[in-house]
């Protein structure tokens, strides 16, 4: 479900789900996955560009 929210640009409401995710099962094998997503969803709502979109 967060996933979904994330790819619908609602990062706000993915995080949380990322965040209760991780408190409920800090040991699961989509742990690692799980905390990509959260940092992608930091860097969409920090407004920070992303690299690959910058001039080389």
């Amino acid at each position: 479900q967060s996933v979904a929210w994330m790819d619908r640009g609602d990062c706000q409401r993915a995080l949380r789900g990322f965040s209760l995710f991780l408190k409920k099962y800090p040991d699961s094998t989509l742990a690692p996955d799980v905390r990509l997503h959260r940092a992608d969803c930091y860097l969409r709502l920090s407004g920070t560009p992303d690299t690959r979109d910058l001039p080389r």
